[in-house]
C-alpha cells in the first residue's frame, strides 16, 4: 500500500474515532444523529435509523422529540460508542398504563453484560402519575431501588438535569446537581437497600460492565408516546474510574446536614459508599466534646464498629480510614448535650 494511502487511512480512522469520542449539539450538527445512536424496535423487532424517532422540530429554540408510534410495543436507541457520563436535560412525559420510560446506560437488550439507568413507571393503582426508579445489573437480571421522594413535583412541566455517572466500584445517579442514589457494583454483595434522603444506597445484583452504552428506551405498550428531549440536552462524555469524592454528612434518612446540627443525646450519619477507595479522611468539629464511632456495613448486614474516636471541643478532627469497607458511617455521642456540630464530611481519593 503507498504511504500516502496508509496516511490517508489513519486520518480518516482518527476522524471516525473522534466523531464518537463524546456526543455533544456540535456533534449532531456536524454528523447527524444516525452518525451516532442507533435503533431497535420490538413487534415487530427490527433495526431502524434513529432519525426516524428522533428529530429537533425548531432549529431556533433547538427542540427536539423522540416519538415511539403507536404501531410499535417498544423502542431502544443505543449510543454507537461506550461511555460512563449520559446527562439527560428533559420534561418527563406523563405514562400511563404498562407504559415505561429508561435513560442512562444499557449493553444493548436483556441487561447481559450491564445496565445503570433511570426507569420512569405509571403508579398503580390508578397508572396516572409518575413514580422514579433506578436500576442496576448484569448477567441478565438487575435489581431495581425506587426512588419516589427524588422525583421533582414539577417533573412533566419544567426540565430537569437526568445523569448517570458509571465508576469503576459503583455508578452515581443525578437529578439536577443532587447525588439521589448510588449502585454498588462488585460480586457477592448481600445488604438492605438503604432508601433515602439524601440519597439512596443498593447493590447491583451482579457486577455489571464499565463503559458501557448510553441508553433511551420507551416501552410504549401501542400507543403513541413522545419524549420532549433534544439531542441539545443529551451528553455523552467520560470520567475516571475513581474520580475525587466529597460528601457532605447528613443526617440518616434526611436532607438535614451534621454541619449546623445541634445533637440530643447523638445522631447517626446516612452511610457513605467508600467501596474501592484506598484514602478515606473524615473532616468532624462540634462545639462540644463527645465520642466519634466510625462504624461499617459487614454484608452479614451488620453495622460493626471499626474505630471509636474521642473528640475535643472547637477541634478540627481529621481521621483517616485505613481499612476497607463498602458502607460507612459515624455516630456522634456529645459528652454533654446538645453539641452542635460545625464540620461534617469525608474526602475521598
Amino acid at each position: 500500500m503507498p504511504a500516502g494511502s496508509r496516511g490517508i487511512r489513519k486520518e480518516a480512522l482518527g476522524e471516525a474515532l473522534d466523531i464518537h469520542s463524546v456526543f455533544a449539539w456540535t456533534k449532531y450538527l456536524n454528523h447527524g444523529i444516525d452518525a451516532h445512536f442507533e435503533a431497535r424496535t420490538s413487534r415487530p423487532s427490527r433495526a431502524a435509523k434513529v432519525s426516524e424517532f428522533w428529530t429537533v422540530t425548531d432549529l431556533t429554540t433547538n427542540a427536539g422529540k423522540i416519538t415511539a408510534p403507536a404501531a410499535l410495543t417498544g423502542l431502544a436507541i443505543y449510543s454507537k460508542n461506550v461511555f460512563t457520563v449520559a446527562s439527560f436535560k428533559t420534561k418527563l412525559p406523563v405514562l400511563t398504563g404498562s407504559q415505561r420510560y429508561y435513560m442512562g446506560f444499557e449493553d444493548d437488550g436483556a441487561v447481559g453484560t450491564g445496565i445503570a439507568c433511570f426507569t420512569v413507571t405509571p403508579t398503580a393503582p390508578d397508572y396516572i402519575a409518575n413514580r422514579l426508579r433506578v436500576q442496576a445489573g448484569g448477567h441478565f437480571s438487575l435489581i431495581t431501588q425506587t426512588i419516589i421522594w427524588a422525583l421533582p413535583a414539577d417533573s412533566v412541566a419544567v426540565e430537569h438535569v437526568y445523569s448517570v455517572h458509571l465508576l469503576g466500584p459503583w455508578s452515581e445517579f443525578y437529578i439536577d446537581d443532587s447525588l439521589v442514589a448510588v449502585a454498588i457494583n462488585s460480586p457477592n454483595l448481600n445488604f438492605t437497600a438503604i432508601d433515602g434522603p439524601p440519597y439512596a444506597l443498593f447493590r447491583a445484583n451482579a457486577p455489571y460492565s464499565r463503559p458501557q452504552l448510553a441508553l433511551i428506551e420507551i416501552t410504549a405498550a401501542l400507543n403513541e408516546l413522545t419524549l420532549p428531549l433534544s439531542p441539545l440536552n443529551t451528553r455523552l462524555s467520560n470520567i475516571p474510574e475513581l474520580p475525587p469524592r466529597l460528601f457532605r454528612l447528613y443526617s440518616t434518612g434526611t436532607t438535614t446536614l451534621l454541619a449546623g446540627l445541634a445533637v440530643n443525646p447523638d445522631v447517626t450519619s446516612h452511610p457513605v459508599p467508600t467501596f474501592g477507595y484506598s484514602s478515606k479522611t473524615l473532616l468532624f468539629r462540634a462545639g462540644g466534646a463527645g465520642t466519634l464511632s466510625i462504624q461499617v456495613l459487614t454484608q452479614a448486614n451488620n453495622w460493626r464498629e471499626y474505630d471509636s474516636v474521642p473528640v475535643a471541643a472547637n477541634t478540627l478532627t481529621s481521621y483517616i480510614m485505613e481499612g476497607d469497607a463498602v458502607l460507612a458511617r459515624i455516630v456522634f455521642t456529645p459528652t454533654t448535650p446538645p453539641a452542635t456540630i460545625s464540620d461534617a464530611e469525608v474526602i475521598m481519593i
